[in-house]
């Protein structure tokens, strides 16, 4: 897609805010975001956000092709760093969309956020999976009682990056369901490093314990199961948040829970002011079946993220052209040949 830039946009440290923070699941290294950062619309481009999950590669690369060859509009998929940075992204416009954000992870903060700098455009598909997981050829690991009673069988959790506060829930989580320490917890300092540490230890054939999320092609394809955790319960994961928040001691959980499956949304920085674009945003949704068609494709086919959102525009022509006027619909169309 000619006129898309990659750019990797790095904070250091984390970014004093003061609205309450609740656990946020969702590639680069530390430097803050520059003053002149470009704008979402106008003279700069229109700019999606990304920390690098299939789903939400797939998502931005549909948006893209549609808002570069249908709106005429030059494009960029800006990689999230740290959950500071995708905040104060909203805040000061230095992105346009975030097209996948679990409601759980950032309830508080996008309560708050409503009122302010960003508009809730709805779902971009209705179930959203995070949890643990193992890689298929682990034997005697199921549920997390399992990995309690003898964490040797997976050695090590890959957590989600230091930066996110996804990072902090899971650790608080072990510490609920009373995993030994002898479980190693590997955090990396990016999304890229994650899933690069994921990758190489499914290639090695060594076992581990891993943050992951569904739908993804890794789930699809059956190279990693998610381990059975006690079922999401809103009382256990207020608790969770709490310890999250500083107003309980994670040594007052006696229980832990999974992660909920959430509708995951698309959320629109108010600075980006084109009408025409908000409406398409909001229009936009894949759909659970579809998604996880599209992961399946990808899986199947190993292909990346931008030619499964080529694949998707060519032959679902039929639901993407209702998200957009018929001018630009046809202006997308033609240059897809």
């Amino acid at each position: 897609m000619r006129g898309v830039r990659v750019h990797r946009l790095l904070l250091a440290g984390a970014v004093s805010l003061t609205l309450a923070l609740t656990a946020a699941c969702d590639s680069g290294g530390p430097t803050s975001v520059p003053a002149a950062s470009p704008t979402p619309v106008g003279g700069g481009s229109v700019i999606f956000a990304t920390e690098g999950w299939e789903t939400q590669e797939i998502a931005n690369n549909i948006a893209m092709f549609i808002v570069e060859k249908g709106y005429g509009k030059a494009v960029e998929n800006m990689t999230m760093a740290s959950t500071s940075q995708m905040q104060l992204g909203f805040e000061e416009g230095h992105f346009a969309a975030d097209l996948e954000m679990h409601e759980a992870n950032y309830a508080d903060w996008l309560a708050a956020q409503r009122r302010r700098k960003v508009v809730d455009r709805g779902n971009l598909y209705q179930t959203g999976v995070q949890g643990f997981y193992v890689p298929a050829s682990v034997t005697g690991v199921k549920t997390i009682e399992d990995v309690k009673a003898n964490p040797a069988k997976v050695g090590k959790l890959i957590s989600c990056p230091k930066e996110f506060s996804c990072a902090q829930i899971n650790k608080i989580k072990l510490k609920a369901y009373g995993i030994p320490d002898s479980l190693q917890v590997v955090e990396p300092a990016s999304w890229a490093e994650y899933f690069k540490a994921v990758n190489d230890a499914l290639t090695s054939g060594q076992p581990f314990l891993a943050y992951y999320r569904e739908p993804s092609t890794l789930v699809a394809g059956a190279k990693l199961v998610r381990v059975t955790e006690p079922e999401y319960d809103a009382l256990c994961w207020a608790r969770i948040r709490s310890v999250q928040q500083g107003t309980k001691e994670v040594s007052e959980l006696t229980e832990a829970c999974a992660y909920p499956a959430d509708p995951v949304l698309k959320a629109v920085s108010r600075f980006l002011t084109d009408a025409g674009l908000q409406q398409f945003i909001f229009n936009m949704n894949i759909g659970d079946e579809k998604m996880n068609e599209l992961i399946k494709h990808m899986a199947d086919n190993k292909t990346s993220a931008k030619d499964t959102a080529l694949f998707f525009l060519k032959n679902n022509e039929a639901m993407w052209s209702q998200w957009v006027p018929a001018d630009v619909a046809a202006k997308a169309k033609a240059a897809l040949g």
